[in-house]
């Protein structure tokens, strides 16, 4: 086969091979329909102490495509009084203007992207007992995000069943 016809035949394979999920999901809401419909708490003793880890999340999802655009991961580090929150983002976002965070339609925070890796964004924050209390009374905790068009992308997950997870949360164990 002569190179410009493979060229040809592969490019348009090609740019769909290349199109992040994050872009098939631009202006589009994403309800808690799409969501996983509880806060799943999840424990490990993999590490070097073998001391037991635990986190709940959450993440919003395509359901055509099953790749992850938003997940949200709480801890209660050892040492720390307040609880820490890991929101993982997909790659292709205007960065500058930060995440957005709601509780019931109520702005709480705009939280800075911290890094970007292989795996996504990320942006953390310390929540505050104040936050924590709105969370764990609220219904509805929204992210909104630019594209790189600059347009916004609402996501959104339940909180139900957040009091309840978080509960079960033991405080993971200062490193030595």
């Amino acid at each position: 086969m002569p190179l410009s016809r493979l060229r040809a035949t592969l490019a348009p394979a090609l740019a769909l091979a290349v199109i992040s999920p994050f872009a098939l999901a631009q202006d589009q809401s994403v309800a808690p329909a799409q969501a996983v419909p509880k806060w799943l708490v999840n424990c490990t003793n993999t590490g070097a102490d073998g001391a037991l880890q635990c986190n709940m999340s959450q993440s919003v999802v395509l359901t055509a495509t099953g790749a992850r655009i938003l997940s949200v991961t709480i801890q209660k580090p050892g040492g720390q009084d307040d609880p820490t929150m890991m929101v993982t983002l997909p790659h292709g976002l205007f960065l500058p203007t930060g995440v957005r965070m709601s509780i019931d339609s109520e702005a709480r925070k705009t939280l800075e992207v911290q890094t970007c890796e292989a795996a996504g964004c990320y942006a953390g924050l310390v929540i505050e007992p104040a936050l924590l209390e709105a969370l764990r009374m609220g219904n509805e905790f929204t992210f909104v995000i630019k594209d790189m068009q600059k347009r916004d992308i609402t996501l959104t997950l339940t909180l139900d069943g957040f009091a309840d997870s978080y509960a079960t949360l033991p405080r993971s164990p200062i490193p030595e």
